[in-house]
C-alpha cells in the first residue's frame, strides 16, 4: 500500500491558574509585609501580567507586575478585599495569550507588633533592693491577649525563665530567685481578633536588657580612737 499513516496529538489549550493565595483566602499582615503570587507553569513563552484591584470589574487597578518568572511578591495593602487576575502576554506585540479565572482574598487588619516600655533597651537594671521586675508594654488595637518570653542569655543560646500568657499590658515577675547577673531578652506578641471573630499574632517585638546587683554602701564606720589619758606630769 501507497498510504502512510501519521500519528499527531491534539493538545487541550494550557491552564493559566493563580495557586496562591488560594481563592477567598484571609489573612492579617503588617504594611510592608509582601504577599507571595505564584501560577502554574506554562509550555508557552511570554510575560505574565498581575494584576490587583478591589473592584471585582478591575476597572481600577491597585498593583500590578510584570514578569516572566512563575511568581511575583507585592507588598502595601490596607484592610480590605481584594480581587487579582493574571494573563500571559506576547513580549513582543502585547497580544493576550491566555489568561486566568479572577480569584479574590481579604485583607481583615494590619498587624502592629507592641511597643515595649520596660524595662528599656540596654537598661541596666539594679535589682539590689527590688522585691519585683516589672514588664509593660503599650496596648495594641483589638488584642485579647499577648504573649510575654522572657530569657537569660547563657552561654548557648538562650534560657528561657517565663512564658506567659497574660490579658493586660504589664506583668510583675516576684520570683526573684530566676533573676541573676547578666543579660537577659524579653520579647511581647499580641493575640489580635477580627471583627469577624478570626484570631491573628502579631509580630514579635524584642529587646534587651541587663541586671546588675550593686552592692549597699557600707554604714560609715565608727571611728574609735583611744581615751583621752591625763597625764600628769611631775617635774
Amino acid at each position: 500500500s501507497n498510504y502512510s499513516t501519521s500519528k499527531f496529538e491534539i493538545k487541550e489549550p494550557a491552564n493559566l491558574e493563580i495557586l496562591s493565595p488560594k481563592d477567598n483566602a484571609e489573612f492579617a499582615v503588617r504594611h510592608t509585609d509582601r504577599i507571595d503570587f505564584k501560577w502554574n507553569k506554562i509550555d508557552l513563552y511570554g510575560t505574565y501580567k498581575l494584576e490587583v484591584s478591589e473592584k471585582p470589574d478591575f476597572k481600577s487597578i491597585y498593583k500590578s507586575e510584570a514578569t516572566t518568572s512563575f511568581g511575583a511578591s507585592l507588598a502595601g495593602f490596607n484592610p480590605g478585599t481584594y480581587y487579582v487576575r493574571l494573563s500571559l502576554v506576547n513580549t513582543e506585540t502585547n497580544e493576550e495569550l491566555l489568561k486566568s479565572t479572577p480569584k479574590s482574598f481579604k485583607i481583615p487588619m494590619l498587624l502592629t507588633e507592641p511597643v515595649l516600655k520596660n524595662p528599656r533597651r540596654s537598661e541596666v537594671v539594679d535589682m539590689s533592693d527590688a522585691d519585683a521586675l516589672l514588664f509593660n508594654w503599650e496596648p495594641i488595637p483589638n488584642a485579647v491577649s499577648y504573649k510575654l518570653d522572657v530569657f537569660q542569655k547563657v552561654d548557648n543560646g538562650d534560657k528561657l525563665l517565663v512564658s506567659e500568657d497574660i490579658n493586660t499590658t504589664q506583668y510583675s515577675l516576684k520570683d526573684l530567685n530566676l533573676l541573676d547577673e547578666g543579660k537577659f531578652k524579653w520579647q511581647v506578641k499580641a493575640k489580635v481578633r477580627s471583627t469577624e471573630g478570626k484570631d491573628y499574632y502579631s509580630p514579635i517585638a524584642v529587646e534587651y536588657f541587663s541586671i546588675a546587683l550593686k552592692l549597699a554602701p557600707a554604714s560609715a564606720p565608727e571611728i574609735i580612737s583611744p581615751k583621752k589619758q591625763h597625764i600628769d606630769k611631775k617635774f
